[in-house]
């Protein structure tokens, strides 16, 4: 199995009335492409959010959760804007054939990590889904180890 490349990116949020506006600091690079697997971990500040796991580009796939993130209100102020990090372990193609499970056993146990080192679930983690998939909990301390995500 090789290892994950990884990236992070800045999205700032702008919200205005009832519409929400997404934009990221970059717009190029292996999250951005489609059909690759990837676990993404948004956090703000050193609070981690989120941790999901997608086939599609992050860019689709933040744009797809722009109204759940509205209604969780990341939000302090009204009309103000809201910078949040996404830190994305893109995987080879080698893991497209097959990478529904090992991602979802992935995504399990940096959740549990989080759960386990910082005493509550990330606070938008509304689900997660747990294989006994071998290798997974190798992958899951790699990933946040190079990501450098403290909690």
């Amino acid at each position: 199995m090789r290892e994950p490349t990884f990236e992070r990116l800045k999205l700032k949020i702008t919200e205005t009335g009832d519409k929400v506006k997404f934009s990221l600091d970059k717009s190029i690079g292996k999250a951005f492409k489609k059909d690759r697997g990837k676990i993404y971990i948004i956090s703000k500040g050193k609070k981690v959010v989120y941790v999901g796991e997608t086939k599609r580009s992050i860019i689709k796939r933040l744009n797809d959760s722009r109204n759940a993130i509205y209604r969780h209100q990341f939000f302090t102020d009204r009309n103000k804007d809201t910078e949040l990090i996404v830190s994305i372990a893109v995987f080879a193609e080698e893991y497209n054939d097959s990478h529904k499970e090992i991602l979802e056993a992935i995504e399990g146990e940096i959740v549990y990590l989080i759960r386990n080192n910082s005493g509550s679930w990330p606070m938008f983690q509304n689900e997660i889904h747990f294989h006994n998939t071998p290798g997974a909990e190798k992958l899951a301390k790699y990933i946040l180890a190079n990501l450098n995500l403290t909690f």
